[in-house]
């Protein structure tokens, strides 16, 4: 399979006063980022819907906060961890995380925070970045349900821009809606402040499925070391290469 497309997130914004998090807690940054949306892929709708009664709508009403804090929670694993690549692709479905905890980071649904988010999976495949979607059939009798189901390739270099794009858009919302400092705000400054090295490390933690943020000092020295001594030839190569090379060396030290 080619690259098929991009991906494309449709917002229209609407007001939602009161909205309350999962703990029942007044919460203004999902208020403010309340909307009607169509996420499309490969010029397919992914949040298409069908209703109790078999009609289809194509958007979906909900806060996109939790969704712009998934993806910078999940940044470097969304675009470095290639090792799901290995598995095939019908399993990447969110029924299947007890077996695969990884789609937590990769998978729409981890978003969570009681929204309806697709089954939705992003997972880098070197230059390409593949998205497999999948039916829902787990809501309860008579209420709506995601119809849409398919995969596309997406160049990397774009499905990064389009997934940093969600996270800027959110961010001007909650500029726009006076809503300052927020775990959002703090996490994406973070990420965009990371030098050469630090980026390098990220990728190379990720790449190995790690949290580049919470790996422990011996494992962490460990890819300090392993960086820097890969040779030039293979950071060029495929990073199924790089992985194998980082794998060997942590297993050796």
């Amino acid at each position: 399979m080619s690259p098929s497309g991009s991906i494309e997130l449709r917002i229209e914004w609407i007001d939602a006063p009161g909205v309350l998090d999962a703990l029942g807690v007044r919460a203004p940054e999902l208020a403010a980022t309340w909307a009607r949306y169509e996420l499309w892929v490969g010029g397919r709708c992914v949040t298409q819907m069908e209703e109790s009664d078999g009609t289809l709508r194509r958007s979906v009403y909900g806060s996109l906060y939790p969704l712009a804090e998934w993806i910078a929670t999940n940044w470097w694993p969304l675009t470095g961890h290639i090792r799901p690549s290995a598995i095939r692709s019908e399993y990447w479905t969110w029924s299947n995380l007890r077996r695969y905890p990884w789609l937590r980071q990769h998978n729409l649904r981890g978003a969570g925070d009681g929204m309806a988010w697709p089954d939705l999976t992003v997972v880098p495949e070197d230059a390409v970045t593949r998205v497999v979607w999948a039916t829902a059939d787990d809501g309860a009798l008579g209420q709506p349900r995601f119809a849409s189901s398919g995969q596309a390739l997406v160049p990397s270099e774009e499905a990064r821009g389009a997934l940093a794009g969600v996270v800027q858009r959110i961010l001007d919302r909650l500029a726009e809606s006076d809503i300052g400092k927020t775990p959002l705000s703090v996490e994406w400054a973070e990420i965009g402040s990371a030098d050469e090295d630090e980026q390098e490390f990220c990728r190379a933690a990720a790449r190995l499925g790690l949290d580049p943020y919470s790996v422990d000092e011996e494992t962490s020295a460990t890819l300090l070391a392993i960086v820097p001594a890969i040779p030039d030839e293979l950071r060029a190569d495929s990073p199924l290469t790089v992985r194998h090379q980082v794998d060997n060396q942590l297993e050796d030290s």
